[in-house]
């Protein structure tokens, strides 16, 4: 019997019972929950929910989805974040009839006092007939007010004007892991309460090797959100692209490498905290049931996805279900205790079924040296061990990282931050990202054989994902409609050769001075020397079809390692791709370093072409070498604030070191 099922069987028997002292009590909150129970009772899924609830992986320690749930259903402010590509952009007819934005408008019709009566006060006639849906969906209009594009959302963000339940898609065309590591994690408010992970499709590295740059990034990800003090829940939704499978259940390629969530879910599993839900595990049945162009099931495949990876208006409904459904069976088991605690208190009884949060707080032990930690049995790594006070005053060691001790004061998760998956795999500190229309003032002029050009398709819809800009680390600016990472990164900028011999040099300004300053700054913190190295990392455009080779190489008021970049992708895919580089900065006084990009005659696609596209570049917050201004102050006591800014990105990086 699935969960879901248990769940709404419990709140039927609460409802029964309790039905008639809530109306003799007149207890306005109890009142409150019951029309609470009664909306999500009413939501019904387009595919059976013995399906649907298939989906739900792993779930670990639930205590932050539990605690964002309960502030949710409590009526306080929460706001959620999407991380991921373009299966959250593209496929649907309008921005927010895509599956995620379905999610929030089922979410403010459901957990909003009134929002509903609002929806349907203003959209008149029209909500009143709503659409019916393969013909088994009923006729009340609530059903399809959260799949139906609405003018409001689309300006706004919200469909109801009191909503609590904020909403920012954070994704971006074709990123991976990497990607949104270094360009886009740093705009994840500070206090967000839910992030959604959709990497399923675009963790695009299928290589046999498990420890890869990109698996790097989504440790690194992860660790980032699950060591923020808030303690916001992260729910992993794993795509599927069936068209790309080889036909068996893991396989996903030409190559029948195995996924990436695969890899995925042993990260989540190692860090026992993030939920995991499946399209796979959920759709793989429906969507492999019969090749027979007669069967129904068979024209919902040809109408669920628009390509071999992105979906169709149908498949963003069975996306959007899938994790309603999840949401829906967290919030009636936290319901039931709500109702339960309130009809207690309602009755003069003491007691609650709500589970306070006692858990005993890890705190710092002694180093074990020489011990093995870790998943690859890595000697030495320097992690140490922390210890959870038991029952009858025992206590337990676990071992923690390094950056769990280094912080201080309370730790910010109850069984403190595990040591990366990966050893040394510990979060970089954010830097600036250099892409979109601003990345243009970087190249120097003039840039023969070079053509600045958006080659994104996205960007040339009006009204597709809306117009919010993310100003600042930390927080969003919504100047109008629904609310995303800045536009300029929905669209594909970038400088695009096709010739032969032909040099891109992007021009950087370095202090030598300004990086000792910053590097010694957080050298006290942790404990090791920079050594004046700085790592960075140009993005590039990899694909498919017709891609050449480049050689980059650094001159001016830096040096670093000249290597080739192979543009050319196996995978019948186009994404972002990143090559990491160390840089050492040679000029004693202020200079420019130059970095250059030269296409080679060489190249591994059919047809020998030679196509290479370069869209940006970032670095670490270490790495103050692109950075014009540097300024010192002293803010509290034991801490050293650096502010660092440049006219080339758009982005300001703050360093508070702990000293």
């Amino acid at each position: 019997m699935c969960t879901l099922c248990w769940v709404l069987g419990v709140m039927c028997f609460i409802t029964s019972q309790f039905q008639r002292e809530v109306s003799a009590s007149g207890n306005a909150k109890l009142d409150e929950l019951m029309r609470l129970v009664k909306r999500m009772k009413e939501y019904q899924t387009e595919l059976p929910e013995a399906l649907l609830s298939q989906a739900v992986g792993m779930q670990g320690d639930t205590s932050r989805m539990e605690n964002f749930i309960e502030k949710m259903l409590q009526g306080k402010r929460v706001k959620i974040a999407l991380l991921g590509g373009s299966l959250s952009l593209r496929g649907a007819n309008y921005g927010d009839e895509a599956f995620i934005h379905q999610v929030h408008k089922w979410l403010e019709l459901t957990v909003v006092e009134g929002c509903r009566e609002e929806v349907e006060k203003r959209r008149g006639d029209e909500a009143s007939s709503a659409h019916v849906v393969n013909g088994g969906q009923g006729t009340d209009a609530f059903i399809d007010l959260h799949i139906t594009t609405d003018p409001r959302y689309l300006a706004t963000g919200h469909l109801c004007e009191h909503s609590h339940v904020e909403f920012i898609n954070l994704a971006v065309p074709a990123a991976g892991p990497g990607y949104t590591e270094r360009c886009v994690l740093q705009h994840l408010p500070e206090d967000v309460d839910m992030i959604i992970i959709d990497f399923g499709c675009n963790d695009y590295m299928e290589s046999k090797y498990f420890s890869h740059p990109e698996r790097h990034a989504y440790e690194r990800i992860l660790r980032a959100i699950l060591s923020r003090p808030s303690r916001p829940a992260i729910l992993n939704f794993e795509a599927f692209s069936w068209k790309q499978s080889t036909g068996i259940f893991y396989g996903s390629g030409t190559s029948g490498g195995i996924l990436a969530q695969e890899k995925h879910n042993l990260i989540t599993e190692y860090y026992g905290e993030v939920q995991v839900l499946s399209v796979r595990a959920a759709l793989y049945q429906v969507l492999n049931a019969t090749d027979n162009p007669q069967h129904l099931i068979y024209i919902w495949q040809e109408h669920a996805f628009s390509d071999f990876l992105h979906v169709a208006p149908l498949g963003h409904r069975w996306y959007a279900d899938i994790i309603i459904t999840y949401l829906r069976g967290q919030a009636l088991g936290m319901t039931a205790k709500l109702i339960a605690a309130a009809y207690l208190k309602s009755a003069g009884l003491s007691g609650s079924l709500l589970m306070a949060d006692t858990a005993s707080i890890a705190t710092p032990g002694t180093t074990i040296a020489g011990r093995t930690d870790g998943v690859l049995g890595q000697q030495g790594r320097g992690d140490r061990t922390c210890f959870v006070p038991g029952r009858r005053n025992t206590s337990y060691p676990v071992l923690c990282s390094k950056d769990t001790l280094n912080a201080g004061g309370p730790l910010s998760n109850k069984l403190a931050l595990k040591p990366p998956f990966f050893p040394g795999n510990e979060v970089h500190p954010f830097g600036i990202c250099s892409v979109g229309k601003q990345f243009e003032s970087v190249a120097l002029s003039p840039h023969t054989g070079w053509e600045w050009i958006d080659e994104g398709r996205l960007s040339k819809q009006a009204g597709g994902v809306g117009g919010a800009v993310v100003q600042s680390q930390g927080s969003s600016s919504v100047a109008g409609g629904i609310s995303s990472i800045d536009s300029s990164l929905l669209s594909k900028w970038g400088f695009v050769s096709h010739q032969v011999d032909s040099e891109l040099v992007l021009r950087i300004p370095v202090d030598r001075q300004a990086l000792k300053v910053a590097q010694a700054a957080l050298s006290i913190k942790t404990g090791s020397s920079m050594e004046g190295k700085v790592l960075a990392w140009l993005i590039y455009l990899q694909s498919y079809q017709g891609m050449g080779q480049a050689a980059v190489s650094c001159e001016g008021g830096c040096r670093c390692r000249a290597f080739h970049i192979d543009a050319h992708k196996a995978e019948k895919a186009s994404v972002p791709a990143l090559a990491s580089f160390s840089l050492n900065i040679t000029s004693p006084t202020p200079a420019d370093c130059a970095v250059k990009v030269k296409v080679l005659p060489t190249s591994s696609s059919e047809g020998d072409g030679h196509k290479f596209k370069v869209i940006g570049i970032t670095t670490s917050a270490t790495s103050v070498w692109h950075l014009e201004e540097i300024f010192m102050r002293d803010t509290l006591p034991g801490m050293l604030r650096i502010q660092m800014s440049g006219p080339h990105f758009s982005n300001k990086a703050t360093m508070n070191i702990i000293t």
